[in-house]
């Protein structure tokens, strides 16, 4: 784990600093799963969650500081999953605890041992005493062979039950299977969109997904002469997840005002600022569209190459090539940034590397406009020289 990811885990144990305590199996199971969630999202959700008193502290003492939540954490659920039984009485609350210590197991959190097996075993405890999370692991482990063979039929079977024990991400992956006929169902797609819409009902911005699945699902099934309301009902949709932080959501609603579709007027205005929104809470998308709108010449304003860079480096590290290809040129001409041409070789190198396996199908094209668009944008901006060149390998990738 690196070190973003180590402050933010202090961020979780520090919310929790004050009222913890190790007896109260309660707040244990809501600390294990605030962690599981945020683990599952990369850490992602604790953008909003909690501020850290101190943001610059060293990263030896923040790993210093989450050790001993290990070690305590390690020896409460020794207690608990061994001496589980004393605890059925408050068959909610020791579930809960079964299930956490299942996907800890799974994915060796708090520097417990990887062991898939022993995780299928106690997310199958859990699920008998009731818990939607518990149940809702065991699917996916029949789904992807974890702990056992892969069998899709117990893995939908154990979908459907998390689904009714009214977990969210249950209720989403069952429906969404079932509209998509991923497992050759024989279900009718109206089930699917009542879960889905069940989904959406309850949905929150911890976990807001299951809205734009049941948006696109009802923008696919529109038809050429689809009545008004269907259509503006699939806005309604899209635009309620946009509103609790969906970024899927948030870029087909920028899309949206963008080229007036979904009976949207056309509002560049709110476009930009929903494309901002789905680029902070991680849509790749949307960060690659922000900065080529920072870099488009405008009449007013000269093109902003340091915003630029810092929205396409947001998508250049998660493997986007055509930011990768902004970031190249942005170093090769220090534009929104110091000039260094080795950290653009180097990029050069991720970039044919993420060509290369991912078989992507490039059109050099496209990319040509995008550097013609940057030069266009250098040539109209007062603050860059005009005698700016671009190297042409940014444009004509080559074997290293």
């Amino acid at each position: 784990m690196n070190g973003p990811k180590y402050r933010q885990e202090k961020k979780i144990f520090q919310s929790f600093d004050i009222k913890y305590q190790l007896d109260n199996i309660n707040l244990l199971g809501d600390l294990l799963h605030l962690y599981i969630l945020a683990y599952e999202d990369g850490m992602g959700l604790l953008r909003n969650y909690c501020i850290t008193n101190e943001p610059f502290d060293d990263i030896e003492d923040v790993k210093t500081f989450n050790e001993k939540y290990y070690k305590k954490i390690r020896e409460k659920l020794i207690y608990y999953t061994e001496n589980y039984t004393i605890f059925l009485d408050k068959p909610k609350l020791i579930s809960k605890i079964l299930s956490a210590y299942g996907f800890i197991l799974e994915y060796g959190l708090f520097d417990v041992e990887i062991d898939k097996n022993k995780a299928k075993k106690y997310y199958e405890f859990s699920a008998i005493y009731g818990s939607p999370f518990g149940t809702f692991r065991l699917a996916q482990c029949h789904e992807k062979g974890v702990g056992c063979k892969k069998n899709l039929k117990e893995a939908v079977v154990f979908y459907r039950c998390a689904a009714k024990l009214g977990f969210l991400q249950g209720i989403h992956t069952f429906g969404t299977i079932v509209l998509r006929n991923k497992f050759n169902l024989e279900f009718d797609d109206n089930i699917g969109y009542f879960y889905l819409h069940l989904g959406v009902n309850i949905a929150t911005r911890l976990y807001p997904f299951v809205c734009f699945d049941y948006a696109r699902n009802l923008e696919l099934d529109l038809s050429p002469t689809g009545h008004v309301s269907d259509i503006m009902y699939c806005f309604k949709m899209y635009n309620k997840g946009a509103e609790i932080d969906c970024p899927n959501c948030q870029l087909r609603v920028a899309q949206c005002y963008e080229y007036g579709e979904l009976e949207c007027e056309i509002d560049l205005e709110k476009s930009y600022s929903y494309y901002k929104k789905a680029s902070f809470n991680g849509n790749i998308d949307a960060s690659v569209k922000v900065a080529q709108i920072y870099i488009e010449p405008k009449e007013m304003h000269p093109p902003n190459f340091e915003l630029s860079y810092k929205y396409a480096i947001r998508a250049a590290i998660k493997g986007n090539c055509m930011a990768m290809l902004y970031i190249i040129i942005f170093y090769e001409n220090g534009l929104g940034v110091d000039k260094n041409l080795l950290v653009a070789k180097w990029w050069q190198r991720i970039f044919l590397f993420h060509l290369k396996n991912q078989s992507l199908d490039i059109n050099m094209k496209i990319f040509t406009e995008i550097t013609k668009t940057i030069f266009y944008s250098i040539e109209n901006s007062k603050k860059v020289n005009d005698d700016v060149e671009i190297i042409s390998e940014c444009i004509e990738p080559r074997e290293i």
